[in-house]
């Protein structure tokens, strides 16, 4: 070879043909035949891996991140809880009929659950994206408080319908007995 470099002990594991990371160059790879290196065969290194990129998209959710996206994800879902449990309430107020059935009631009863735990899901995230925001110039403090006010009313809202439907439901499945 061309080089003055012992390659001998510079060979890929197991002897496997293919590209590998260039010995004398870090920034391109090299093809090794199986015995030996090529004097002739280079390729820059790929970039990473689509997963690798899609996995570096979400560097920015991080809780310590800058760029506090967290905070734009918790007004997201805490957006989502609500309108649930408006759906939930406007259901139970509307159609009085169909919690009048057990399957109605607990369905109803089982979505304002689910928003209670998003609602909950929700407000945590804002409080950590509240925390990240002041210590990053405020940055997206009013997302971080939008999503910890708006969750807030979202379990208010399905814990007030837990309450109001969920005797009628227990007392409605057999479980009183």
């Amino acid at each position: 070879m061309a080089s003055g470099v012992d390659r001998d002990n510079l060979e890929p594991s197991a002897n496997a043909a293919g590209w590998y990371e260039d010995p004398e160059a870090p920034d391109l790879e090299r093809w090794w035949d199986g015995n030996e290196w090529s004097d002739t065969e280079f390729r820059p290194k790929p970039e990473d891996s689509e997963l690798v990129a899609y996995l570096k998209s979400y560097r920015d959710l991080d809780p310590t991140s800058p760029t506090n996206y967290l905070a734009v994800s918790a007004l997201v879902q805490a957006t989502i809880a609500l309108a649930a449990a408006a759906a939930c309430l406007a259901i139970a107020i509307a159609l009085p009929a169909a919690l009048a059935t057990l399957v109605g009631s607990t369905l109803l009863i089982a979505t304002a659950g689910i928003v209670v735990l998003v609602g909950v899901w929700s407000t945590g995230l804002g409080i950590i994206a509240f925390r990240n925001a002041r210590r990053n110039q405020d940055r997206r403090l009013r997302h971080a408080v939008g999503a910890i006010v708006i969750a807030a009313a979202a379990v208010l809202g399905a814990v007030t319908l837990l309450i109001v439907q969920a005797p009628a439901w227990w007392a409605d499945s057999g479980l009183a007995t």
